[in-house]
């Protein structure tokens, strides 16, 4: 049986983003660094762009749920964005 998403905060957005694609709307709503800033925590990066940790986790979790179990669809943006962090120093 497939478990209900869940996202810890101490993954990385480039994580999330491989296990849930449908948060990158989530992320870009947030002002988070989805390009090379991808490589923090999701802890890290709130701090960093000014999130409020709890409420970003919240959104993303809800948005992950809303895909639930369609989550591993992936579409041409998301190969574009990870070749993009994957030239990142």
């Amino acid at each position: 049986m497939l478990q209900a998403p869940f996202i810890d905060p101490a993954w990385t957005i480039v994580e999330v983003l491989r296990r849930y694609p449908s948060t990158l709307r989530v992320f870009l709503e947030y002002g988070i660094d989805v390009g090379c800033g991808s490589g923090a925590t999701l802890a890290e990066a709130a701090a960093r762009d000014g999130a409020d940790l709890r409420v970003l986790l919240d959104a993303l979790q809800e948005t992950a749920r809303e895909r639930w179990p369609a989550y591993h669809a992936t579409t041409a943006s998301h190969h574009h964005l990870h070749r993009q962090v994957e030239a990142c120093p």
